[in-house]
């Protein structure tokens, strides 16, 4: 029997992240109601943490870091 890879949408992992950080229910009970690995929640969940800061840093502070990116690279 072959292993079929399955396409999650990015609503469903990230319905399931969300369920991960908010730790209502313990990571067996979301392996058990969605079918997906412990390790593959724990992935969507780390992916989510990472890449909350972007979504509340403002222009300014993006400005900020471009410049100070442009001053750094070497010539």
């Amino acid at each position: 029997m072959a292993n079929v890879r399955k396409n999650h949408t990015t609503e469903f992992k990230t319905k399931v992240a969300v369920e991960a950080i908010r730790q209502q229910k313990t990571l067996n009970e979301l392996t058990t109601e969605y079918g997906v690995h412990a390790t593959q929640i724990n992935l969507w969940k780390k992916r989510a943490l990472a890449v909350i800061p972007e979504a509340f840093s403002g222009k300014k502070e993006k400005a900020r870091e471009n410049q100070q990116q442009d001053i750094d690279e070497p010539r």
